[in-house]
């Protein structure tokens, strides 16, 4: 935190003042004298006004004398003017506010709002809130008649961080709404918090509940269940349910024994699929749906005491010979042997048993199945170079939950364990 003050410190100064009128000549000359005050003070290395016709015609020249007659300088070497044309479009004074601090970005910016109209002050301080940028005005000991003496002028820092941290927080939601972990974590590691303040706590539980849900996005189980706090039950309470869901979810994605741990990863492989379709990365969701499909079928086959990836056909010719017969030469030699393809898995289990529940669903859609395995290996991540469509992810979900359906009956209530929460 220290390396990045001093790094701030280092740069130049932007100084941004809206620059408005006072009441007569002597009203602009004072108010004149107020942001040269501010100027002196400052000593910035660039200044941009924001003015009307009649600030820029009255009280900016009397700026101008007043730099003039101190430094022997033009003020116009240090500084830009930008005009208003509309001084009550706060869109316009807004967006001319904002194109400058994307301009200076390699500065350090402070945005004056001592004077200017009300729709001007309001913009400055709205631009200075969202960018993060130091919000100053010239205050100061008043006369009677509501003046600032000239001997107890100071400038003052108006502390937005409150409204600041809220806003960000609120991005922040709306990152971890759209599964976008990474640039989550980057905007919290730019909020800068006091150690005594209650944001810190705040900050902490955000990165810990987006560093659990990244290694989830990204299958890591083990690591997403040692992130995973059962402090995220009061820190989010809005979803408190749905956290309580992911956590037993989570116990068992990371068990192997337990009964219904294929279940979870299939779920589990379903949401994801689901999020990736969400961004409109429809040959990803594919992916994981092809995934799911396979899964089905291994556990299908282990539930008839098949090993997937170490096939017995001596045990299956025991089942079938027929069924031994069709593998036989669908098997992928070596050390151990291995089914060519998901469609020989389906095959092998329906002529093992066609009484299973599984293979009587499969077989029953093989024109619309084989075309869900064209979608997905002409695939630009398969073996084609064509970009899916939301209709092919759609059809090809539709033949995963069929699936799911029939090795489960509690398939619904599994996906919505392993669904992410969302804030509202």
């Amino acid at each position: 935190m220290e390396n990045n003050q001093l790094e701030m410190e280092e740069k130049p100064l932007a100084l941004f003042i809206p620059v408005g009128i006072g009441y007569g000549e002597d009203g602009n000359k004072s108010l004149a004298e107020t942001l040269f005050f501010l100027i002196k003070d400052q000593s910035p290395d660039k200044i941009v006004f924001f003015t009307t016709e009649l600030s820029n015609k009255y009280t900016l020249n009397y700026l101008k004398d007043f730099y003039r007659e101190e430094y022997n300088n033009k003020l116009s070497r240090i500084s830009t003017n930008i005009n208003i044309k509309d001084v009550d479009d706060f869109e316009e004074i807004y967006v001319s506010i904002n194109k400058q601090i994307r301009k200076y970005r390699n500065y350090r910016v402070k945005i004056d709002y001592t004077s200017g109209t009300k729709t001007m002050t309001m913009a400055a301080c709205l631009a200075a809130t969202v960018s993060q940028n130091e919000l100053i005005f010239v205050s100061g000991t008043r006369n009677p008649e509501g003046k600032i003496d000239d001997e107890g002028r100071f400038v003052k820092k108006q502390d937005m961080n409150e409204v600041s941290k809220t806003r960000l927080f609120n991005e922040i939601k709306n990152l971890f709404n759209n599964y976008r972990f990474n640039q989550g974590l980057d905007m919290l590691d730019s909020i800068k918090v006091n150690e005594a303040n209650d944001w810190k706590y705040t900050k902490m539980g955000y990165e810990l509940l987006f560093v659990c849900y990244k290694h989830w996005d990204d299958f890591n189980h083990e690591d997403a269940l040692a992130k995973f706090s059962t402090g995220f039950y009061i820190d989010f309470a809005e979803f408190e349910n749905q956290l309580k869901r992911n956590y037993n979810s989570l116990k068992i994605l990371n068990n192997p024994d337990h009964p219904l741990y294929y279940y979870y990863i299939i779920a589990s492989l379903i949401n994801n699929a689901t999020r990736r379709a969400e961004e409109g990365k429809y040959d990803d969701a594919i992916a994981r749906l092809y995934r799911c499909i396979e899964l089905i079928a291994n556990n299908s086959l282990e539930n008839e005491g098949v090993d997937p990836y170490d096939v017995d056909v001596e045990f299956i010719k025991s089942k079938s010979e027929k069924a031994a017969e069709y593998c036989s030469t669908r098997l992928i030699p070596g050390h151990k042997l291995k089914f060519k393809s998901i469609d020989s898995k389906f095959k092998t289990l329906y002529y093992m048993n066609k009484m299973n529940p599984v293979t009587i669903m499969y077989m029953r859609n093989p024109t619309q199945i084989n075309e869900m395995f064209y979608a997905r290996n002409d695939s630009i991540l398969a073996h084609g170079l064509k970009a899916k469509t939301l209709k092919e992810y759609l059809d090809f979900k539709e033949i995963v939950m069929d699936l799911f359906s029939v090795i489960t009956s509690n398939y619904e209530d599994i996906i919505l364990e392993t669904k992410f929460p969302k804030f509202k």
